[in-house]
């Protein structure tokens, strides 16, 4: 197991997340709040380059664990523009600054999903974004 510390706190998140299907590259920046191995927070989701707009949700029953060597993470995102949430399961680096993973819908996880990569930094005090 590599030895990585999960310190309680904000954070913020930027990346992007790509539909396996058609390719649909959305920007996303997420500020989290974690309380141990566990964490919530809110998200932005940007205009897509095939489709969805621009969007505010939140990110629910966020937690953080190991699991064969590895740092992962799990959390579910709920959006305005969709029923149900989004399942996403990713696996921190070596770092703990850069997270990779996988999603799904849970309406239809096997046909609407795709890949997630997001950079995480501490948020200091007095950033307001």
């Amino acid at each position: 197991r590599r030895e990585l510390s999960i310190v309680s706190g904000t954070y913020h998140l930027k990346g992007h997340t790509q539909d396996s299907g058609n390719g649909n590259i959305t920007p996303v920046t997420a500020n989290i709040t974690v309380n141990g191995f566990f964490f919530h927070g809110n998200v932005i989701i940007g205009k897509g380059t095939i489709h969805n707009n621009n969007c505010r949700g939140f990110w629910r029953n966020g937690y953080f664990g190991a699991e064969k060597g590895a740092w992962k993470m799990s959390f579910e995102e709920i959006l305005p523009t969709n029923k149900g949430y989004f399942i996403y399961n990713g696996t921190l680096d070596f770092t703990g600054n850069v997270i990779t993973g996988t999603f799904g819908w849970s309406m239809f996880p096997k046909r609407n999903r795709g890949t997630f990569h997001f950079h995480v930094f501490k948020k200091l005090q007095h950033d307001d974004k």
